[in-house]
């Protein structure tokens, strides 16, 4: 990025295609040294659950031949999403954000609204996830999908409210093989999910994989957190013995490993070869696997006996509760 700061014939050649479509350049709020000039936000009413959105420009001036544009789009009754652009041209790349309807990034269920927000490469519309976010009552939940392909996304769980929340370590991996566990992390919880596909299809997969937390969580918290339990009963142990696995499958190859101590193989050389040379041929399965193997004994699955959800704590040193 170039180190000097924007100056005052800079700046005016830069809003003029921004003003002709009504947007006006807010210099108290823009950084001249950062070369970034920050525009007023504009209120758009719209026919729709979500409400008003309140449409935000930044553009950022790398060099005079390299612009950043983001577009950040906050629903009053939903999530804020960004639309970013880069390029040469600060009026091609208006033009391509603006090419995305205002109400294309967002979708809205019974109790949860969501947004999408990425890179729009062309001014087709279509943009490129890497902004997934939905919200559930006063949770917040985000996916962050990694552009590596084959690698799961990053979900992260976050309540408003300061107070600490129990909450079952299953309560997503019961939609599928895909989810993972919750894990306590700062003031929330962490997981990852498995996305398949490339491209388009891969951000198919992560709109899809939102929307069903979405509703999950919607339908959960609606209802007793005993019901979690008798609702998803067959889920939970399915769980429960996909966790058991990595630790039944290093039990059953060190049986059979002592097992084969107790096998003349002086007469069988390809076989005794073959045993030999297995356990680093497992050891580099092992550690090529995209998650590593989680080695435990996890307890059986239990009704929780909490009212409705959530299930106030106060809050305590070491991070969130949760229960099984």
């Amino acid at each position: 990025m170039s180190s000097q700061p924007l100056t005052h014939h800079e700046i005016l050649a830069l809003i003029e295609p921004f003003s002709r479509q009504g947007y006006q350049a807010d210099l108290p709020a823009s950084q001249r040294l950062d070369r970034r000039l920050q525009f007023r936000p504009l209120t758009h009413a719209l026919e729709s659950t979500l409400g008003p959105i309140v449409e935000t420009l930044a553009l950022t001036c790398r060099s005079a031949a390299a612009f950043r544009l983001e577009r950040r789009l906050a629903a009053a009754a939903g999530p804020s999403i960004g639309l970013v652009a880069e390029g040469a041209e600060p009026a091609v790349l208006l033009e391509r954000v603006r090419s995305v309807p205002l109400l294309q990034p967002f979708a809205a269920g019974p109790g949860f609204s969501a947004g999408f927000g990425g890179r729009v490469a062309a001014a087709d519309g279509r943009v490129a996830l890497s902004e997934a976010v939905a919200h559930v009552g006063e949770w917040r939940l985000t996916l962050e999908a990694d552009p590596v392909r084959g690698m799961p996304a990053e979900v992260a769980l976050v309540r408003a409210a300061t107070d600490v929340v129990a909450l079952p370590e299953d309560l997503l991996a019961v939609l599928g093989r895909d989810w993972g566990l919750l894990r306590p992390a700062g003031e929330g919880w962490s997981g990852s999910v498995r996305l398949r596909g490339r491209d388009a299809g891969r951000d198919a997969r992560t709109r899809e994989r939102l929307l069903g937390a979405a509703r999950h969580l919607a339908a959960t918290f609606a209802e007793p957190a005993a019901r979690f339990h008798a609702a998803h009963r067959r889920a939970r142990w399915v769980v429960t013995l996909r966790r058991l696995m990595p630790l039944a499958v290093a039990t059953l190859l060190l049986l059979a490993g002592l097992a084969c101590t107790r096998i003349d193989l002086s007469g069988n050389a390809t076989l005794r070869v073959l045993l030999m040379s297995s356990p680093p041929v497992l050891m580099i399965l092992f550690f090529s696997l995209r998650d590593v193997p989680r080695f435990e004994l996890p307890a059986a699955p239990r009704p929780s006996n909490a009212g409705q959800w959530p299930t106030l704590r106060p809050t305590q040193p070491g991070g969130p509760v949760h229960e099984r």
